[in-house]
């Protein structure tokens, strides 16, 4: 009984040393104490922290419109109308006329900026439309404003308090841009992203439909984050 009794009062006065400091005229061991514990507090809610922050990048075989995260992004152009592709499947399975509507409001987008609307009748909560670069041999700073396609549209992720985001492979279609330089700069920009933000978790996934795209991504996926 003696002992569990002193247990307990040490418990408590560990409890209360956290919570609100060693009490005035305490003795020494107890402010000792307080410093350890203060010290051992503070390191293993770092270690939550870093658990609970898990941010990640994946690729996954799967229609962009079927993806159940916070956002997806559409492979925009600057005009932000319905287009074919990724960027038809968005907006049919949305609702072609309230996004069509929902978009002319915005009145447009400049390449390699994003843009946000309410995803509608889609699993995914909101559309980031991000316009990417046409690719004209790499002379026209397709590389950069592609890079800015991807960052301008997790910022927009971060600053709407989205934490899970599909993106398709922006300006590989009818754009023209060369698959293993996309999905480097695709890459790059998420790893940079998610580098820049380390007290922020997001979820990124790249849906693909076709499977040597989707092995080029997960090659240079290998190389850059080392997954």
């Amino acid at each position: 009984m003696f002992h569990t009794c002193v247990c307990r009062y040490d418990v408590m006065i560990l409890f209360l040393c956290i919570r609100n400091g060693p009490v005035a005229g305490s003795h020494p061991v107890v402010g000792r104490f307080y410093e350890i514990s203060c010290r051992l507090l503070s390191f293993f809610q770092n270690i939550i922290m870093q658990v609970i922050i898990m941010s990640s990048i994946e690729i996954q075989k799967i229609g962009i419109t079927e993806l159940n995260t916070d956002a997806i992004v559409n492979a925009a152009n600057e005009g932000l109308w319905e287009g074919g592709g990724v960027c038809g499947a968005i907006f049919w399975d949305a609702g072609s006329a309230k996004m069509t509507q929902a978009c002319n409001a915005i009145g447009g987008c400049k390449t390699g900026n994003a843009v946000i609307t309410p995803g509608f009748k889609l699993k995914a909560k909101y559309v980031i439309h991000a316009v990417g670069p046409q690719w004209s041999g790499g002379e026209r700073n397709e590389p950069k404003l592609l890079y800015s396609a991807y960052k301008q549209s997790l910022l927009l992720a971060k600053e709407n308090e989205l934490h899970s985001i599909g993106f398709p492979l922006i300006s590989a279609g009818i754009f023209g841009y060369p698959i293993d330089g996309a999905w480097r700069k695709a890459i790059q920009a998420c790893n940079d992203f998610i580098d820049a933000n380390p007290d922020y978790d997001i979820k990124i996934i790249f849906a693909v439909l076709d499977d040597q795209i989707k092995a080029v991504g997960e090659e240079t996926l290998r190389e850059i984050v080392g997954k």
